[in-house]
């Protein structure tokens, strides 16, 4: 299937069967996603959810694919609700702190900008740390409880 977005390292596309049992093991790893409400499913559920129609009103979950081996290594989420557009991603314990949530994430915020998306918003717990120094890396700051928000600089020209 075609790649909706691409990094160095990865391809940013729609959801394919085949991703649903690797995905699983970091959806379903209790520990691991703490933090997360998207979890705990059966394999019918997730593939329900993950095979239907784009919307993004009710939610895109994207797939983050390995060049190197054409393996799910985690997922970015998607969704507009009235004017706002919000984000959400996962990566795989396996693949965690190699910079992956980092290059996948700022591909989705730059392609989002690129297409007139200003704010962009992000949930996160926090307790969860790891999230809240990525999200301040990426250049997000904290608008309230737990939002955080990246807002696309204008670009002046002298």
């Amino acid at each position: 299937m075609k790649s909706i977005l691409e990094t160095s390292r990865c391809l940013i596309r729609l959801f394919q069967e085949n991703d649903i049992i690797t995905f699983m093991k970091y959806r379903n790893h209790e520990q691991w996603m703490k933090y997360q409400q998207f979890k705990g499913l059966s394999y019918k559920k997730y593939k329900e959810i993950l095979l239907s129609k784009p919307c993004i009103e009710k939610g895109i979950q994207l797939a983050i694919i390995e060049k190197g081996n054409n393996q799910i290594i985690g997922d970015l989420f998607l969704l507009k609700e009235e004017d706002q557009y919000w984000i959400g991603y996962t990566i795989a314990p396996w693949k965690a702190r190699q910079g992956f949530a980092y290059e996948n994430v700022n591909c989705l915020l730059d392609y989002l900008h690129s297409i007139n998306i200003l704010s962009i918003y992000a949930e996160v717990d926090p307790q969860n740390i790891a999230s809240i120094h990525l999200l301040k890396k990426l250049g997000f700051v904290l608008t309230q409880d737990d939002i955080y928000v990246h807002i696309k600089r204008c670009e002046s020209h002298s």
